[in-house]
């Protein structure tokens, strides 16, 4: 059985703008190479603040990783389960999972 990945439209249409706080998250993955390895950053930036409200550090670039940004920022940012909120990402692997629907972590609390 083959997995069909969620994508979502684009509502942003590169206009990475928002009148108020928590209105439009950016996400992105960036890797840096230390002596030891590659380290992988996610993070989740607030187009109208634009203050990193999450982020996770890991030596892996699997899918947990960006959720584990949206989850701190979710909690850091005391989103409810209606908020009128855009996570908007370049929609790289990372940010594509099967089940994306269901998954607790996407809707806030």
């Amino acid at each position: 059985m083959q997995a069909h990945r969620l994508v979502r439209p684009d509502l942003v249409n590169r206009r990475f703008t928002a009148e108020r706080p928590n209105q439009l998250w950016l996400a992105d993955l960036i890797y840096i190479r230390t002596w030891s390895g590659w380290v992988y950053v996610a993070f989740v930036l607030d187009a109208y603040s634009r203050r990193i409200v999450g982020w996770q550090a890991a030596t892996h670039m699997r899918t947990d990783l960006p959720l584990d940004a949206l989850e701190m920022a979710l909690w850091r940012q005391k989103i409810k389960k209606d908020a009128d909120l855009i996570h908007h990402s370049d929609r790289g692997s990372q940010y594509v999972w099967v089940g994306a629907d269901s998954d607790p972590r996407i809707v806030g609390e």
